[in-house]
C-alpha cells in the first residue's frame, strides 16, 4: 500500500517532466527547421550568384585577328636586334594578335606557334580584297573544286583560314568559300551596303559633306581615327566615313 502510494506522488512530477522535455524538443526541431528554412534563400542566392558567375566566367575575350601581309614574315621569340625565328609565315596567313609592344605583334599562329611578328608585316584587321581583275571562289581549296561566285576586283573579303596557298574567306552576303592567294590583295577596302552613304570633308558628323556613294561601291581605306576611316573612291577623289556602315573592317557581332 506504501508503494502504491508513493507511485501516486511521483507520477506527476515525472510525466510533467516528460512533457516538458518534449515541449523543449519540439521547440528546438522547430527552431532548426526555421533556420534551416531562413538559411534557404541565402543558399539559393549563393547558389544563383555561382549560376550568375558562370557566363561570365566562360566568356572569353574577344580575340582579334590579323592576316600576314608581308610576302614572308618572320615570327621571332622575342623582339631585339638579332631575334630567333620560330616560323617564317606566308602571306595571307590570319594569326591571333595576342599584345603590342612598340613596332612588334605578339601572335598565335593557327598550329599553336607564339612569337612575336613586325607589326608592318600585319594588316590592321581581318580583311583583304580581290586583286585580280576577277577571282574565282571555290567550293574547296583546289582548281578542281566547283565555282562558287566570281568576285570583281576590290570586293571586300574577311579572311579565315590558310591552306596550301588557298584562302578561305567571307564576302559581305555571309557567303563562304577559297580563293587562291595569286587573286588577291592586302588592300583594305570596304563596299556600301546602304542604298547611299554621306561621305564628309573631315571625321565626324559635324564635318561638311564631301560626296555621296552608293550601294555597292568599294572604297580603299587609306587609314582610320576614332571610328572614322579616310577612303578613296575610284576616280581619286577621298572622304570620310564611319566604319559602322560600310561592311570590311568592322567585325559584326
Amino acid at each position: 500500500m506504501k508503494r502504491f502510494l508513493l507511485l501516486l506522488v511521483l507520477i506527476p512530477p515525472l510525466l510533467a517532466a516528460t512533457e516538458s522535455r518534449a515541449s523543449n524538443a519540439k521547440r528546438d526541431d522547430k527552431a532548426k527547421s526555421n533556420a534551416s528554412k531562413s538559411a534557404g534563400p541565402a543558399a539559393g542566392a549563393k547558389s544563383s550568384a555561382s549560376k550568375s558567375a558562370g557566363p561570365a566566367a566562360a566568356a572569353k575575350d574577344t580575340v582579334q585577328t590579323l592576316i600576314v601581309k608581308a610576302d614572308k614574315a618572320k615570327l621571332v621569340e622575342k623582339p631585339g636586334n638579332q631575334p630567333r625565328t620560330i616560323a617564317t609565315l606566308p602571306q595571307f596567313m590570319p594569326v591571333e594578335a595576342l599584345s603590342r609592344s612598340g613596332g612588334w605583334t605578339q601572335v598565335k599562329t593557327p598550329d599553336g606557334k607564339t612569337g612575336y611578328v613586325s607589326a608592318a608585316s600585319l594588316t590592321q584587321n581581318a580583311f583583304i580584297s580581290v586583286g585580280a581583275k576577277l577571282a574565282n571562289m571555290r567550293l574547296g581549296p583546289s582548281t578542281k573544286e566547283q565555282i562558287l561566285s566570281k568576285l570583281p576586283e576590290h570586293w571586300p573579303l574577311r579572311a579565315l583560314e590558310f591552306k596550301n596557298d588557298w584562302v578561305s574567306v567571307a564576302d559581305c552576303e555571309g557567303d563562304t568559300g577559297w580563293i587562291h592567294k595569286s587573286g588577291l590583295s592586302t588592300d583594305n577596302y570596304v563596299i556600301v551596303k546602304l542604298k547611299s552613304i554621306n561621305l564628309r570633308k573631315g571625321p565626324g558628323v559635324t564635318h561638311p559633306l564631301r560626296f555621296t556613294a552608293a550601294q555597292n561601291v568599294c572604297l580603299k581605306v587609306l587609314e582610320e581615327k576614332d571610328g572614322w576611316l579616310h577612303v578613296e573612291a575610284n576616280d581619286q577623289d577621298k572622304a570620310w566615313c564611319s566604319a559602322k556602315i560600310v561592311w570590311g573592317y568592322l567585325i559584326e557581332d
